[in-house]
């Protein structure tokens, strides 16, 4: 008989200890799934704010009614642009530079230093999609490393395109990967 007791204790014990354990299983994963969506809103925002900038300029140069690619260079790669990139860099911390494209695929200005260095990005996926593809919508880049600071990040692009579609620059912000 007392045998049978300890072996319904210990039945009834370990029936607890499993339920108890399921319990905390079940409200983990709900807390990791709440988790998971407010950071995938954190992100969505964070890019549509980096994008609203983009198009910003991509608006102000159809306004002034920029459609070659040698307009575009001169009127993107003034001080004066580098200032105002600078400027609207340092609202967003999530920025980490925008960079300005010419149809060559040569930085002709961006938000880190005056002057710019001119190098070629040419062999970018950036400028690989928008060279071989009219896309007017907004390119997230695979991810790579900076090479400036060397941290992780993500270029969100938009292509600049003349009134007869020709390709003439390309709006770029790089998204530190460390601000998520």
């Amino acid at each position: 008989m007392f045998i049978v007791l300890v072996a319904l204790l210990v039945t009834g014990a370990s029936l607890a200890v499993w339920d108890s354990r399921q319990t905390v299983t079940q409200d983990y994963q709900t807390n990791q799934a709440k988790m998971g969506l407010v950071l995938a809103e954190q992100a969505t925002r964070a890019l549509q704010v980096v994008d609203l900038v983009i198009r910003g300029i991509q608006e102000e140069i159809d306004e002034e009614k920029i459609d070659t690619p040698d307009a575009f260079r001169k009127y993107m790669s003034t001080e004066n642009r580098f200032h105002q990139l600078q400027a609207r860099q340092e609202r967003m911390p999530q920025l980490e530079a925008l960079v300005v494209l010419d149809a060559g695929g040569h930085a002709i200005n961006n938000s880190r230093v005056w002057p710019p260095s001119g190098a070629a990005e040419s062999d970018t996926d950036v400028f690989v999609h928008f060279q071989s593809i009219s896309d007017s919508g907004a390119y997230i880049s695979i991810p790579q490393r900076s090479a400036v600071s060397l941290d992780w990040a993500v270029y969100l692009a938009r292509r600049i395109t003349g009134r007869d579609g020709q390709l003439i620059g390309i709006v770029s912000a790089a998204i530190s990967l460390r601000y998520f």
